[in-house]
């Protein structure tokens, strides 16, 4: 892949979409609109709940989910007219190949997003040293950025423009992919444990102050697993250009790793699935044995003293409960219900 071929057309679908009505319009409710949220709900202009300044992650996380709601829908209508625009320049004479000419035309858009994102960033960050009691650390902005934007970006690029060229209609593949953006980012977002759940609203991803943050390995597996999805289906996308490769073999290549790339992220989504499922399945383990032996009449523990001992680092400890048995008749069996 020639990179100086990539840059070219880079820069200029980023100053075609950089001049278009439709991104003037997200930059204003981005840069306007997340800003005016983060002061009123969170400034020290009136009083504010303790929860939303305590964690220095919850304003760089809400403001992050914000953007990406609102550039996801951007994404779905200018990349849902790419192949109605390739139609006519399937006929132009460049020296660049398919693959070089569709990673210039997405990377180009998806530099002015990225420099919209930046600067979202860079503004929040200000409003939150400036006007708001929370504390504040860039690092979260960027891993939210890296791990929050980057994925759910890539999927919705790559999803947008393969359906646009199997629909051929920018209408049908408005309506498809506006669908599946409502049902993942708001209808069913929750359902499977987030499975399906592209901007991860309903996954636990705050970070605390003293544990930092919360399963950051199947957090990672989720996100890294739509990150492949987009980059695959980018690349199944290329593989059905209309126009005559540069190499014969080409197609057929991109199409392999396109594939490769979507079916990986598909079994990262299993895998996480899998895990809950598995998790789901112990908890109702732990609902049947307390239904078989919570018939068992029950004693009280007025009192109970546990002594810890250490022994270089060796700790021991033992434990005394003294029992109480408030039942009319005599209890035969001792039962312990230990926290699982």
């Amino acid at each position: 892949m020639n990179l100086h071929n990539v840059n070219t057309i880079l820069t200029h679908e980023a100053k075609i979409q950089g001049r278009g009505i439709l991104f003037k319009i997200l930059a204003g409710l981005v840069i306007g609109g997340i800003t005016y949220i983060v002061m009123i709900y969170q400034g020290n202009f009136h009083p504010v709940s303790w929860q939303k300044i305590a964690m220095p992650s919850y304003i760089p996380w809400i403001s992050t989910t914000l953007l990406n709601l609102i550039q996801n829908l951007f994404i779905i209508f200018r990349v849902s007219g790419f192949y109605k625009r390739w139609t006519a320049e399937n006929l132009e004479v460049h020296q660049a190949s398919n693959s070089e000419w569709m990673t210039g035309k997405v990377l180009g858009v998806i530099k002015v997003l990225f420099i919209l994102d930046f600067a979202s960033i860079g503004i929040t960050s200000l409003v939150h040293i400036l006007l708001t009691g929370s504390p504040f650390n860039i690092g979260i902005y960027l891993f939210y950025f890296s791990t929050l934007t980057i994925p759910s970006t890539l999927f919705y690029t790559g999803f947008t423009l393969l359906l646009s060229f199997l629909t051929r209609h920018k209408g049908i593949t408005v309506l498809i992919a506006g669908i599946l953006y409502l049902f993942t980012s708001g209808v069913f977002h929750d359902y499977w444990n987030g499975t399906t759940d592209v901007l991860a609203i309903s996954i636990p991803n705050i970070f605390s102050n003293i544990t930092g943050h919360v399963n950051t390995g199947y957090y990672l597996m989720h996100q890294g697993a739509f990150l492949l999805l987009g980059t695959g289906l980018i690349s199944l996308a290329t593989a059905r250009f209309n126009r005559i490769p540069n190499r014969v073999k080409a197609p057929g290549r991109i199409r392999l790793a396109g594939g490769i790339a979507t079916l990986v992220g598909i079994t990262l989504l299993a895998s996480y699935r899998i895990h809950f499922v598995k998790e789901s399945q112990k908890r109702q383990n732990h609902v049947e044995i307390f239904a078989r032996h919570g018939n068992i009449p029950s004693l009280q523990i007025p009192e109970h003293q546990i002594h810890f001992s250490r022994e270089g680092s060796i700790v021991n400890a033992t434990s005394e409960l003294y029992l109480k048995n408030p039942n009319p008749g005599k209890v035969d069996t001792l039962v312990l219900f230990l926290n699982p």
